[in-house]
């Protein structure tokens, strides 16, 4: 039972770490591109 549990955690605990990668490339990476702001969100240009 105990086993079950760590496992559990463990997964907890990783699919947080990779939402947390995931928010940092979106504000570190596309910040740094062109089309996109400093948030990361692509600039729509209104035609």
């Amino acid at each position: 039972m105990k086993r079950i549990v760590k496992r559990i955690l463990l997964s907890l605990a990783l699919i947080i770490i990779l939402i947390a990668l995931a928010g940092i490339y979106k504000f570190n990476y596309l910040a740094n591109k062109e089309g996109y702001d400093i948030d990361g969100n692509k600039i729509e240009f209104e035609k």
